[in-house]
């Protein structure tokens, strides 16, 4: 693979072309979204075409029959025949409806109290929802669920108008705080690795070009928030800040 700088040179030296970007509602698409508007600003010439898919298997059919040429996801993935690049761990906070009473937002939420708050979900979330299902499992209990809905951002907006509570990605939690939201870390954590996935194979300078520079504002956001919570923050006002501090230095160059 060739090094970092001379990946951007190629892209920077490709006036026209185009990706194909696939994603999955497991993996926040809020992220690949904000990874791909930098990009266009500093690839002008390079077009994204970006897709969802509802699930990893079909991800990885697409990638692999080259309609996608990048796969963000979830892992694992249920194809050996794709080549995988791991890039950080998804957190899934819990977020409840502003206002809500008797919350403690300077501790995480015990997952074993979930069974008392009804819940949203996400049918299209489907790996996500197996996951959280068996965490609760291990506490013993079984969630009130009151809404099954198509995809997160209804969610958030049930969420924000009161009807129960939703277990959602950092970066829609953040921008569910933004709206009034409650948002919670749990104990034990709910947690998942993602990356990318591509067919075997070179690359485009561009396709390379954007893995590299969405690793680059991953670790950014990473490490921004890991200072911070340092400091003394929880995790959801670290993120908050530290994308308000991204956004902020983003805007002025």
């Amino acid at each position: 693979m060739l090094a970092a700088q001379d990946v951007m040179r190629s892209a920077r030296e490709l006036k026209v072309g185009s990706i194909t970007i696939g994603t999955m509602p497991e993996m926040s698409s809020e992220a690949v979204a904000a990874w791909s508007g930098s990009f266009t600003r500093l690839h002008p010439g390079i077009r994204i075409d970006l897709q969802e898919y509802s699930s990893a298997g079909q991800l990885c059919d697409e990638v692999l029959a080259g309609n996608c040429e990048l796969g963000f996801t979830t892992f694992p993935v249920p194809s050996d025949a794709v080549e995988t690049i791991e890039l950080a761990v998804q957190r899934l906070l819990l977020v409840l409806p502003p206002n809500t009473p008797g919350i403690d937002t300077d501790a995480p939420f015990r997952l074993g109290r979930l069974g008392d708050i009804p819940l949203i979900t996400s049918n299209s979330a489907v790996r996500e929802q197996d996951i959280v299902a068996t965490l609760l499992r291990r506490e013993s209990v079984l969630p009130r669920i009151v809404a099954q809905v198509p995809n997160r951002h209804a969610q958030m907006t049930l969420v924000l108008k009161g009807a129960g509570a939703a277990f959602l990605p950092l970066r829609m939690a953040i921008s569910a705080a933004r709206a009034g939201a409650i948002v919670l870390t749990t104990q034990p954590e709910v947690l998942t690795p993602f990356g990318v996935v591509r067919r075997a194979g070179r690359l485009g300078p561009a396709a390379r070009s954007f893995v590299i520079e969405s690793k680059a504002a991953l670790d950014r956001w990473n490490n921004r928030i890991a200072a911070l919570r340092d400091s003394g923050l929880s995790l959801p006002n670290a993120a908050l800040r530290a994308a308000e501090e991204l956004d902020n230095d983003q805007n002025a160059e």
